[in-house]
């Protein structure tokens, strides 16, 4: 039963009225579309937007990333040509830029859990809801709520606040707070729990393999804490978790196991029944892997709905998607009173917006918000408090001063290459920092050079052949800073050599040299240098975390950060 009086829509009978009144004069077409939430891949012509409005009658937009004044016009023409109004969603888990470029970039939820405090985590959603909503968006594709209980998960190593079921829920109740008062929509992600499993969703099933005791210690908490607080809706991952689905329908066999986006069980008896929750459930990406390797399209739309989803994330075509689900209705497999439950759903947010009620054009007013000083500078904040001595166990090697090391090696890890990092949202680029790092510690008396391996040169290197010799190594440079910036979003955090059998750049010199890892990115990269007696993780490569590091390096500032996640990764001899 949905009420559309209570949490979290709090709406009043003129609201309740007009989303009635709205349901009956609508087109099967335009009920179907209102399901879909579509994408716009970058095309601002209005000719375009009104056809394509049209044809999808679709009931929430994401988009590609553009100026502040593009997708202000973008999400503006979209309103005007819909006769429904639409939810616009961003993925402003890291801040503003999430929502267009030049948006602040506040920082990751672990960045800024690293800080330890929570004022930081409300500034996370507020600054994000700000100049999301100053570009026309509405609805937030955040907080994400999932739990780092697994180094080698390739999903949320950077993305999620931490691997402590308390540091999520606190730090993720702040987020939702500065949200709300940003006056955006929250959505808490992914149900019913991602961080477990070692596998990416975008290409394989994925399960969080809890028991049910142990999954209402902590996913459990947090989510009835969001919803609580009043999460106006929850992303249904496409994640199994068979220890419930199994408890709710003892009768379920391996085989029957579902992803929670495709999962009654999960969905409507644990989400909406055992939790509480009375919000919008919308569905990640729809033609992710770990929901279309499990069934049809035709039928995976049907169980979706039918499982409890009211908005699916992405059309994969518009026509036939349209077909399935009008098949699906004709053969009984989903009835149009389930279609009308979840547009009451859609619906009441738009009412709880007031899209119902007055224009829906968003003014330029709010566009100076969009990366602006205060932003600015609150990011830069976090970048200072967050940056951390991860593990310290050669604490004489600080401060880096040019009197104890003036010739200081520069060596970046190898990383994904441009245009792999660009199609996957990898973080890239190791080298650009060693050249920003370089030239701060030289502007203060440094003579710190950046290691290129013989193997890119043009005389032909046999790697077996090209050794150093140590008291040679040990005469030229006093340090060694080892940078990283591989690993988050879409890739493993595993490092990767350009040298088979530590040639060049692993550090196989920890004992000649003072060597220092410093990771722009994971931070659970000690399994792979485990040797390092210093680990200093920054969570980004902004360039003030980059002056951060620096002024950290040198005594200039005092480490502060406190790690959310186990970097040892439990393993024994990380801590020697």
């Amino acid at each position: 039963m949905i009420s559309l009086k209570s949490k979290p829509f709090y709406l009043k009978d003129e609201d309740i009225s007009w989303i009635e009144n709205m349901i009956g004069t609508m087109t099967l077409d335009e009920k179907i579309g209102q399901l879909f939430v579509d994408h716009n891949n970058g095309d601002l012509d209005e000719k375009f937007i009104r056809n394509r409005t049209a044809l999808t009658h679709c009931g929430g937009l994401r988009y590609m990333n553009l100026s502040p004044e593009e997708i202000l016009e973008q999400n503006n023409l979209y309103q005007k040509h819909s006769r429904i109004p639409l939810l616009v969603a961003a993925n402003i888990e890291a801040g503003g830029n999430g929502a267009c470029k030049g948006g602040t970039l506040v920082g990751s939820e672990i960045k800024v859990a690293a800080t330890a405090d929570l004022e930081y985590a409300y500034q996370l959603g507020y600054i994000g809801g700000k100049e999301a909503k100053a570009v026309g968006c509405n609805m937030a594709f955040t907080p994400i709520v999932d739990i780092s209980s697994n180094w080698h998960n390739p999903i949320i190593s950077t993305r999620t606040w931490s691997d402590h079921t308390q540091t999520v829920l606190d730090c993720s109740r702040a987020c939702l707070r500065g949200l709300k008062d940003a006056g955006i929509l929250s959505t808490a992600k992914h149900f019913p729990g991602d961080g477990v499993d070692e596998r990416d969703h975008h290409y394989s099933a994925t399960v969080n393999s809890l028991s049910c005791e142990e999954w209402d210690d902590s996913f459990g908490r947090i989510y009835k804490a969001m919803i609580d607080d009043g999460a106006d809706a929850i992303m249904a991952g496409h994640i199994m978790l068979p220890a419930y689905q199994k408890k709710i329908n003892p009768n379920t066999k391996s085989e029957d196991y579902l992803p929670a986006s495709l999962c009654r069980e999960l969905l409507t008896n644990l989400l909406r029944e055992r939790l509480g929750f009375n919000g919008l459930i919308i569905t990640d990406a729809s033609h992710m892997v770990g929901m279309t390797g499990r069934m049809s399209r035709k039928k995976l739309l049907a169980t979706a709905l039918n499982a409890g989803c009211d908005m699916i994330l992405f059309f994969n075509d518009v026509e036939e998607d349209f077909m399935y689900i009008k098949e699906s209705i004709s053969d009984g497999t989903l009835t149009i009173e389930r279609i009308d439950n979840a547009l009451r759903r859609i619906l009441a947010l738009k009412a709880k917006l007031k899209l119902n009620a007055g224009s829906r054009e968003t003014t330029r007013e709010g566009l100076c918000t969009v990366g602006c000083d205060k932003h600015l500078q609150i990011a830069k904040a976090i970048s200072e408090k967050a940056v951390t001595l991860a593990k310290d166990l050669q604490p004489e090697v600080f401060p880096v001063t040019p009197e104890r090391y003036r010739h200081i090696l520069i060596m970046p890890v190898n990383t994904p290459t441009p245009e792999f990092a660009k199609l996957t949202g990898a973080p890239s680029g190791a080298e650009n920092i060693a050249v920003t790092l370089r030239n701060k510690l030289n502007t203060l008396g440094f003579e710190a050079e950046i290691f290129v391996s013989p193997l890119k040169s043009e005389n032909k290197v046999n790697a077996y052949e090209y050794k150093s010799k140590i008291e040679e190594f040990k005469s030229k440079y006093n340090l060694v800073l080892t940078i990283a910036n591989c690993g988050s979003f879409g890739v493993t955090q595993r490092l990767s050599w350009d040298t088979p059998k530590g040639g060049f750049e692993v550090p196989w010199y920890v004992h000649e040299v003072p060597v220092i890892f410093i990771s722009f990115s994971s931070p659970f990269h000690l399994p792979d240098v485990s040797q390092v007696k210093t680990l200093i993780n920054c969570y980004d490569s902004e360039e003030s975390t980059v002056s951060a590091v620096v002024d950290r390096l040198t005594g200039k500032a005092d480490f502060t950060g406190k790690s959310p996640v186990d970097v040892f990764c439990g393993l024994p001899d990380t801590r020697i």
